[in-house]
């Protein structure tokens, strides 16, 4: 069967928005999953300084309180 020039034109331009839309979702996938797993790197980033700041408070209290 031969397609003329306006059919393999419909299916050229068919075939680049699908490949364009299924790399846009892949990207919109994987920009989610990138901003998810940087809030979790913050959230233990704010836990670790939050600890290291009350080992330091603690420290700084019982130099503040010398024991005789």
């Amino acid at each position: 069967m031969k397609y003329g020039p306006l059919e393999l034109l419909v299916v050229g331009v068919l075939t680049y928005y699908l490949i364009k839309g299924i790399m846009f979702l892949g990207m919109w996938v994987g920009l989610g999953r990138m901003t998810e797993v940087g809030k979790e790197r913050a959230a233990k980033q704010a836990e670790e300084r939050r600890i290291k700041r009350e080992k330091r408070d603690q420290r700084a209290r019982d130099n503040a309180n010398p024991k005789y």
